[in-house]
């Protein structure tokens, strides 16, 4: 609800209805003034108050311009998508949007569902309630990304777990045939890697490509996360469509230990 029109006319038409505004804007914020009337009374002072207090202006409990303005720049709940108030990391307001009729596939440019986006910031407290309320944990975006796949690729450990637990499929492929054990690999994240291997995810999945987990994490250079695949059993010499194995990536790339680590551990014909 815009207020530019909280001005002062030097009329007490215009003051009592500058007031009224003020009482409904207030109680939209969640100060309770009383019911809107245009009246300044104790109640409306007081909510005033509080709000100057939570704002950092002094307590006068008046509406003076700069309270006039701090109190119009607010967005009330209603002024907020679901999306926008767990990128806020807003629990509260997150939890005043919900209702019963809340679409929770309901997607962003990139089809990131409210939960794709808690996922990939690591948000376990608002995640954990968007699941509570219904949200797919197996939703996907524009690409076929999951919210264990964004969860993975940032290493959100504590989250992919929280995941799993609620049913989120920890095989599921994106539109390139990738898993949340391909991405975590390929970021580097050897924690989520071992998790995930740890929670049955397949160590030689291939992707449409035929790429393994070993394969994006020697492309990404992450020696640890390299040795760590390779310790649980990964195919050293698995071959990409093109014929490239995870050796040739490295090599490719000029990743120097992950060369000198895989070429020990190669099969030679």
């Amino acid at each position: 609800m815009a207020l530019a029109g909280f001005c002062w006319l030097g009329t007490d038409a215009a003051a009592d209805q500058t007031v009224f505004e003020a009482q409904k804007k207030l109680n939209e914020l969640g100060y309770d003034p009383g019911k809107p009337d245009g009246i300044r009374g104790r109640k409306t002072v007081n909510a005033i108050k509080l709000f100057q207090e939570d704002s950092g202006l002094p307590t006068t409990g008046r509406l003076d311009a700069t309270t006039k303005a701090r109190l119009a720049a607010q967005r009330v709940p209603s002024q907020f998508t679901l999306n926008e108030a767990v990128r806020l990391n807003d629990i509260v307001l997150v939890e005043a949007l919900i209702d019963d009729d809340t679409d929770f596939s309901e997607g962003d440019q990139l089809g990131e569902t409210p939960l794709h986006i808690a996922a990939v910031r690591g948000y376990g407290e608002i995640a954990l309630l968007l699941i509570e309320k219904g949200a797919d944990v197996n939703a996907r975006d524009v690409r076929g990304l999951t919210p264990v796949h964004a969860a993975a690729w940032q290493g959100h450990r504590q989250m992919v777990a929280l995941l799993a637990a609620k049913g989120a499929d920890i095989h599921a492929r994106d539109q390139d045939g990738l898993t949340p054990l391909h991405t975590a690999a390929l970021a580097g994240r050897k924690e989520t890697v071992d998790l995930l291997i740890a929670r049955g995810a397949e160590i030689n999945a291939k992707s449409k490509n035929d790429l393994t987990p070993l394969h994006t994490a020697a492309l990404s250079g992450d020696r640890e996360t390299v040795a760590l695949l390779v310790d649980k059993g990964a195919d050293v010499n698995a071959g990409s469509k093109n014929g490239s194995t995870a050796l040739q990536l490295a090599s490719e790339q000029n990743h120097r230990e992950v060369v000198e680590l895989l070429q020990k551990h190669r099969s030679i014909d």
